[in-house]
């Protein structure tokens, strides 16, 4: 019975964690160097962000992470005066004809 009530615990647990992870897309202007890119993204996967995409033609990524951890990002981010970040939470995007 014990081992039951421990799984139990153990996924909904799992699941409390999924649930508050999002998708969010981190873009930066094209003249951004890679090092300021390198550097965000390993201050979010040091708060527990999980790298999903890193893009070549523009200057951004992809990822998964909580959202303390993003918003914690979001408010340093605005503060900078230059290589000010876009982030936006990923989404389904659908053309109506």
């Amino acid at each position: 019975m014990k081992l039951i009530t421990v799984a139990a615990a153990l996924l909904s647990f799992a699941v409390m964690v999924a649930a508050a992870n999002k998708k969010y897309i981190v873009t930066f202007p094209n003249n951004t160097s890679s090092q300021v890119v390198d550097d965000a993204l390993a201050e979010l996967v040091a708060g527990g962000a999980k790298l999903l995409h890193r893009y070549s033609l523009i200057q951004g990524f992809a990822i998964e992470s909580p959202e303390e951890t993003m918003e914690t990002y979001r408010v340093k981010a605005q503060s900078l005066s230059e290589n000010k970040p876009s982030i936006e939470e990923d989404q389904v995007v659908t053309i109506q004809s």
